[in-house]
């Protein structure tokens, strides 16, 4: 069985930026062998331990900010038209 991680996410330096590490680097950080991966006790360990592997929920301001940012696009789109009409189809 693996050593769990150090760290809820696994990284005893507080480092937090995942895509920035080298695949190696993670699945040493995380205890994992990358060709194995991990064994049923490894796995069933970790789930208990950390629980289930979902994305954070959005919080009503995060849509709050998906709506605005929309409406933001539509605006530019529709003022872009209005100040450079097109001359034809496929212009």
């Amino acid at each position: 069985m693996h050593p769990p991680p150090p760290t809820r996410l696994g990284l005893a330096d507080g480092q937090s930026d995942w895509h920035a590490l080298e695949s190696t680097q993670a699945t040493q950080r995380l205890g994992v062998d990358p060709v194995r991966g991990l064994d049923h006790e490894d796995a069933a360990a970790r789930l208990r331990l950390y629980g289930p592997n979902r994305p954070t929920p959005l919080r009503l301001q995060d849509w709050g900010l998906i709506v605005a940012v929309a409406a933001l696009g539509f605006a530019i789109v529709e003022l872009d038209k209005r100040f450079h009409p097109t001359t034809g189809a496929g212009s």
